[in-house]
């Protein structure tokens, strides 16, 4: 689509585009480690517990329900959770999968 519609400018989110003899110019490519972006949400979500509303004076105690247990997840999963416990050493997360990542029907 780039390619026919030159005075456009696109952004691949979480991918990169091949720019063969220049090709592609008008192709802005983001790309992230999983985990890099999982530790800032973990470090947001233990920090957001932290403060009125959200605050909590019991144990904490996490769950991560992740899609699958595949390489790409267990890596986001990795980041979240040395995020979470930069804030708060003390949190413990449970750990399950869903075995897909259809959405439920309803």
């Amino acid at each position: 689509m780039a390619a026919d519609h030159p005075d456009k400018t696109y952004v691949l989110f979480d991918g990169l585009v091949a720019m063969p003899k220049g090709a592609n110019k008008n192709v802005n490519s983001i790309a992230y480690r999983q985990n890099e972006a999982s530790y800032l949400a973990g470090m947001l979500a233990a920090g957001l517990i932290r403060t009125a509303p959200f605050r909590r004076t019991v144990e904490q105690r996490w769950d991560f329900l992740g899609g699958m247990d595949i390489p790409l997840i267990n890596d986001y999963l990795v980041g979240y959770v040395e995020g979470a416990r930069a804030i708060n050493r003390g949190i413990k997360i449970a750990v399950s999968y869903q075995a897909h990542f259809r959405t439920p029907p309803g």
